[in-house]
């Protein structure tokens, strides 16, 4: 069966205990597996997510921090080289993304089909996002894998109001 988790490039056969953790949302049972010897919380699965990014993609404030403490990268890219940062976007979850920002994430990298977390955030017509990303150097005219602008994007998806904002920077 596809998950969502799949399907983004998220969960593969060898996910450790320590992703799983993560995954499930369990602060506690993360912070005991990143404790073992051996523990990395930078390794990645075999599709290259981490547990960093399956935090970010849930949303899991909590684990985010714990794992930044721990030193996880944000810009690591999973094998569709989506960051921390696009999946974040992806799923609408502002206080990561407001996160992951003032971590100093490259916020203009690019995933596969070159799509960016503007475009993403733009697709979604999450507005505060969108703003966030723009404050914080956010290139509204690069191009995906199809020659699309963010602002493209957002008319495809029926969120035109995001217009406003991306006309306004």
């Amino acid at each position: 069966m596809l998950t969502m988790f799949s399907a983004l490039g998220m969960d593969g056969p060898s996910d450790s205990p320590l992703w799983e953790s993560c995954k499930k949302g369990n602060i506690q049972q993360t912070k005991a597996l990143s404790n073992e010897e051996g523990a990395d919380v930078k390794a990645s699965n075999s599709r290259e997510s981490t547990a960093l990014k399956t935090a970010c993609f849930i949303g899991n404030m909590p684990i985010i921090e714990f794992l930044f403490e721990r030193g996880a990268d944000p810009d690591l890219q999973n094998d569709m080289e989506d960051t921390a940062l696009i999946l974040a976007c992806k799923c609408g979850h502002v206080n990561v993304v407001e996160l992951l920002l003032n971590c100093c994430v490259n916020v203009n990298a690019q995933n596969e089909r070159k799509g960016t977390a503007l475009m993403s955030a733009c697709t979604n017509g999450n507005k505060e996002i969108v703003a966030m990303l723009l404050k914080a150097g956010a290139d509204p005219t690069m191009q995906d894998i199809d020659g699309k602008i963010a602002a493209l994007n957002a008319l495809e998806s029926g969120t035109g109001d995001i217009l406003q904002v991306l006309c306004a920077n």
